[in-house]
């Protein structure tokens, strides 16, 4: 837009002003975008999925090392490989209900016991290592029990499937609370942007109205001073 005074009315100071405004508005946008990301990653990024991950893969990885005594037929790296599944999905419960926790705290504003140790991965990596371990002599700790935990075929069925759906558990937790925490990032910044886009489209609305009447009233003088012309 060119500044201009057409009959009489003076859109230089409006055009400076317009210009003032848009600019204010720009930096109040990169504001609020800069308390958006660090919102979002404070309370809407997952704290503990990583670690479930870590654990799982590792679990795969073990799962896929005890397979092999497994198949020489000992029952007692059967019942290693129980031990090791009973204990993998006490840790994973341990971690998703800690997600819960961190999630609904969050979003209440209250403060929470989380699992901070069990965010770090070095520390899920040892998690693992030591219930690798634990499965390892468990058969010898079975020994001290009274009665003993016999392996039974429907026992080796039952870990035999847990064992083969168990890797898969992290996608399926992960896409749920992912699908979650998606939604309310976007509802949290629909809300903290509308009003920006309504300044936006209202400074427009202004701009395009001044453009308007700019480009008008230059056009009808230009007739009008060539009327007189002729």
């Amino acid at each position: 837009m060119i500044p201009q005074t057409i009959q009489g009315r003076d859109y230089k100071e409006e055009i400076k002003k317009l210009k003032k405004e848009f600019e204010n508005l720009e930096a109040e946008t990169n504001l609020v975008l800069d308390n958006i990301n660090k919102e979002i990653d404070a309370n809407y990024t997952p704290k503990y999925l990583d670690s479930i991950c870590i654990i799982l893969g590792l679990y795969s990885l073990f799962e896929l090392i005890m397979s092999v005594f497994i198949k020489i037929g000992k029952e007692d790296y059967i019942l290693s490989f129980c031990a090791l599944n009973i204990i993998t999905i006490l840790f994973v419960t341990i971690y998703v209900i800690a997600e819960g926790i961190n999630y609904y705290s969050s979003f209440s504003r209250k403060s929470a016991i989380v699992l901070n140790f069990c965010i770090q991965g070095k520390n899920a990596v040892l998690v693992s290592v030591l219930s690798l371990f634990f499965a390892w002599i468990f058969p010898c700790i079975n020994q001290l029990f009274c009665p003993q935990i016999d392996y039974t075929d429907s026992i080796g069925r039952f870990h035999f499937y847990i064992g083969l759906l168990l890797p898969f558990a992290g996608f399926f937790i992960y896409w749920i609370y992912i699908q979650i925490l998606s939604r309310r990032a976007k509802h949290f910044t629909q809300e903290k942007v509308s009003p920006i886009k309504e300044k936006f489209k209202s400074l427009h609305e202004r701009r395009n109205k001044i453009d308007t009447i700019l480009t008008e009233l230059s056009i009808e003088n230009i007739q009008f001073k060539n009327n007189e012309e002729n």
